[in-house]
């Protein structure tokens, strides 16, 4: 062979080594780019209606539920309400995100009682209503002497509602008692805190002994005791009209004494005769015999 052909044979061989090394050869025609990119159009828009469908369109739906459940307002005829309370119920911590409009209020903070042994005492306690939407509730206590009229109800929109707290110590001792009024609404739950101070109120002391009048020219001093924690007022009375009575109706002060002036009434009253005198109060009765 010639030298010539030797040299082509070497560049036929190098020239297939350089295009194994390359590879297939890029198309790189106009028309191969348009083909590329009709063929990537439909991924593309295959791609943008997966983002919206699973991107957009739930952050939009959130949004807006979280619109009405916080601002149920916002919805025309109260149609977003029970909605917003159905949430609210189911999830509290959504109370404390905002509208607090929805729920109900309370008014005091905390009821104090005072009341005597054998007698009830009311307290009162308002609930404020939702300007937007009507919520029912319900009351209870943990005392059994102390209860709640009514138990339950409904605030209107924008009205309110009178609890009485009932304090009837009947069978307790006088001291300082704690209890709660518990009310649940449909959005939430919250507790009023009772002091009760019952006491045993004013209590009567008399003599036991009769009391003796020597003249109808001289009366003599009943005297009358509060053992009591509360003032107490005398009144006293004579049933068929022979005694004289001064000093009532008498105020006695919790602990302290006072007297009635006892005497027997000249013309009527007759010697030797005992009569019964009435002695009347808020803290308790008797009957004290006087001899004449």
């Amino acid at each position: 062979r010639s030298r010539r052909d030797r040299y082509d044979d070497d560049e036929s061989r190098h020239q297939r080594a350089y295009e194994d090394d390359r590879g297939p050869r890029r198309r790189s025609t106009r028309r191969s780019r348009f083909d590329d990119a009709e063929e990537e159009e439909p991924q593309s828009r295959g791609r943008l209606a997966g983002t919206l469908i699973f991107g957009i369109l739930p952050l939009l739906i959130f949004g807006l539920l979280a619109v009405i459940v916080i601002r149920p307002q916002t919805c025309p005829g109260g149609m977003c309400d029970k909605l917003s309370l159905t949430a609210r119920h189911y999830v509290p911590v959504l109370n404390k995100l905002g509208g607090t409009s929805m729920m109900l209020s309370e008014s005091p903070a905390q009821v104090s009682v005072n009341a005597q042994v054998g007698t009830a005492q009311t307290s009162q306690i308002t609930l404020g209503g939702a300007p937007n939407v009507a919520v029912s509730w319900q009351a209870s206590t943990d005392l059994d002497w102390i209860t709640v009229s009514p138990a339950s109800g409904t605030v209107g929109k924008g009205g309110k509602a009178t609890l009485s707290v009932i304090a009837s110590p009947s069978t307790v001792k006088a001291g300082s008692y704690s209890a709660n009024v518990t009310i649940t609404s449909d959005l939430s739950t919250f507790v009023v805190p009772v002091k009760v101070v019952v006491m045993l109120g004013p209590k009567l002391g008399v003599q036991s002994t009769p009391l003796k009048v020597t003249s109808c020219y001289t009366p003599v001093s009943l005297a009358v005791q509060n053992t009591g924690d509360g003032p107490l007022t005398v009144n006293a009375s004579s049933a068929d009209g022979a005694l004289t009575i001064a000093g009532a109706p008498l105020t006695v002060a919790p602990g302290a004494s006072g007297s009635l002036t006892i005497g027997a009434k000249c013309g009527t009253a007759v010697h030797g005769k005992t009569y019964a005198l009435q002695v009347t109060s808020d803290g308790g009765n008797a009957q004290v015999q006087v001899q004449y």
